[in-house]
């Protein structure tokens, strides 16, 4: 018996730490990501300024006003960067954590099977929005706070009085809190169906244990409804963003979408990392890792994943219906899922359900000696992908600030105006939405010379002539953030930026020159900003 528990007290330390420990293996490079992507260029800039009534302005129409506060908090800091990124990758950590506690708590997931399904949650690779910690923590935080709001609520149940109403009461306010990632509304309908689902005998009578169940947790069940209702009442959305993530009911697009989620969210999850291992050539690591794995458990420790087959049904059943649900909330208002970059930021809440469904479906499809081996290797791939794609988008925010160091150097640039950008570089970024709002060029341009009189404007390589003021007029317009840009003179010096590969070099290459030049002793970050981008400047 003393052995059974000291072994338990071993797992519940081991455990955790295994969890830390893969999370920085799989994330760490977040850390050390300093690049700017998408909305940060705008969030960072406002910070800088102080311009706490223009991001008040664009938080308020969006319907989002509490994130104001979060990043003018936030903007206190010294090193607000790194606030960011720990505050992400300890977010992440945490959001696993909270998983592996109620998988252990439910009590049909022994601590190793949990360990696994929370390694597998911090495994997923369809969610490559953590490159943007600035704006990716709105979401990550608040999920971070949906699990353990939920753990901690689940705790409650196994306690009466004083701690029982404390600890509910604790997980009503961190529910609360979390809805400022408004799908999680929608997520959360997957928690209260497994509070009834827990109650003892639910399925003898279903309806009357589902009734007195909702009577027995009404302030769960109103929760949602009331923050919903106070939302719309408080903060709606406003100005250019009144129809904003509107409900739209167009039958064939929302099978066009459903079907669409799949195939981002969790198809190529699972698939893109066997791929880019392959494209890249590390193959090696996941083979090895399976190699491993089989010889670790037949030779050396007996671990071999058991669970029962409706326990695994179970699991794949829990993780397609919390699938949907994570998807339901984007499909109604008709955002776009894909594979990789900013639209991957819709696949915010599929981490657990994909996790969930993989190990059911390992364990039916394949013989219990053969599941553990085959999950270490998926998890090392898994790995090797999330680490390629950090890398990639540092390698990207490194070509934006070599174009950038580039034309602060031209003599004259900071007297235009209008800059036609044509990017014919090799990193593109992301090919499904692109940096290509006039938006981000502006800041950018306030980033690089710290006023706001100028504006960026893509076009094609074929594009020849110069725009008329009332064409420009429109762009600016579009970009939603006209009232920030009220200094720019349109009918100012234009000027041509083709920005083309400088020194031929693989994305790798340049993030891991980028990070050894930016944080080891004596390194200089211009002589990589150097190679990566050839900039032709010419005036229009």
């Amino acid at each position: 018996m003393s052995d059974m528990s000291s072994l338990l007290e071993t797992s519940c330390l081991l455990n955790p730490l295994i969890l830390l420990v893969f999370t920085l293996a799989a994330h760490g490079l977040i850390l050390f990501n300093d690049g700017l992507y998408w909305d940060a260029w705008m969030i960072d800039s406002w910070q800088r300024r102080k311009d706490w009534s223009t991001m008040k302005k664009f938080f308020s129409e969006v319907g989002m006003p509490l994130q104001h506060y979060l990043h003018k908090f936030i903007a206190g800091f010294s090193n607000r960067s790194i606030v960011y990124r720990l505050l992400v990758v300890a977010s992440t950590y945490a959001s696993a954590l909270a998983i592996y506690l109620i998988a252990t708590r439910f009590g049909f997931l022994d601590e190793n099977l949990a360990l696994v399904l929370s390694l597998l949650y911090l495994a997923y690779t369809g969610y490559h929005m953590n490159v943007d910690s600035i704006v990716i923590l709105q979401y990550v935080l608040p999920t971070a706070m949906f699990y353990w709001a939920a753990y901690v609520a689940f705790v409650a149940l196994d306690n009466a009085g004083a701690t029982h109403w404390g600890l509910r009461l604790t997980s009503l306010v961190l529910f609360w809190c979390s809805f400022s990632a408004n799908s999680l509304l929608v997520y959360y309908f997957g928690f209260l169906g497994l509070m009834l689902f827990l109650k003892p005998g639910f399925t003898e009578d279903v309806w009357r244990n589902a009734y007195f169940g909702f009577l027995e947790h009404l302030d769960y069940a109103v929760l949602p409804v009331v923050f919903w209702i106070l939302k719309e009442k408080l903060a709606p959305r406003h100005g250019y963003y009144k129809d904003y993530n509107r409900i739209q009911f167009e039958p064939l697009r929302l099978v066009g979408s459903f079907i669409n989620s799949i195939r981002c969210g969790v198809e190529s999850a699972i698939t893109a990392p066997i791929r880019s291992a392959i494209e890249k050539h590390f193959l090696w690591i996941p083979v090895g890792a399976l190699v491993l794995a089989f010889y670790v458990q037949s030779s050396l420790v007996s671990f071999p994943l058991a669970i029962s087959r409706p326990v695994a049904i179970n699991l794949v059943v829990a993780g397609a219906v919390l699938c949907a649900l994570a998807a339901l909330p984007y499909i109604l208002v008709g955002r776009n899922f894909s594979p990789e970059g900013w639209n991957t930021k819709h696949h915010l809440l599929f981490h657990l359900p994909v996790s969930l469904m993989i190990l059911g479906a390992a364990s039916l499809l394949l013989p219990a000696k053969v599941v553990l081996p085959v999950l270490v290797s998926m998890l090392a791939v898994n790995m090797v992908h999330l680490n390629l794609v950090y890398l990639y988008y540092i390698a990207v925010a490194a070509k934006d600030r070599s174009w950038l160091y580039k034309l602060s150097r031209i003599e004259g640039a900071n007297q235009t105006s209008v800059f036609y950008i044509t990017d014919k570089h090799s990193i593109q970024g992301d090919d499904h939405f692109p940096q290509n709002s006039p938006a981000y060029s502006f800041y950018m341009f306030e980033w690089l010379w710290a006023d706001k009189t100028r504006i960026g404007i893509h076009v094609s390589a074929s594009h020849r002539q110069r725009l008329q003021g009332e064409q420009i007029s429109k762009l600016l317009a579009a970009a939603t953030l006209e009232y920030d840009m009220q200094e720019v003179n349109i009918r100012g010096s234009h000027a041509r930026l083709v920005i083309s590969d400088g020194t031929k070099r693989t994305p790798i290459w340049i993030a891991l020159m980028y990070l050894k030049e930016r944080y080891l002793p004596g390194g200089k970050v211009e002589r990589v900003l150097e190679e990566i981008t050839d900039l032709n400047y010419a005036q229009v």
